[in-house]
């Protein structure tokens, strides 16, 4: 249960930033949207 609230979590926060990323003008602030949703999908592959 808990395992699946953090998987939730997790990909509610990836889509948030796929949304900011094709809001962004801003070439520094995209990469740091790259890097953060790199992140992202690496904990939730590591989730399963």
């Amino acid at each position: 249960m808990q395992l699946q609230m953090k998987k939730a979590d997790l990909e509610l926060s990836r889509k948030l930033v796929l949304q900011q990323m094709e809001r962004s003008d801003n070439e520094r602030y995209s990469e740091l949207l790259r890097r953060s949703l790199a992140g992202l999908d690496a904990q939730i592959a590591a989730l399963g």
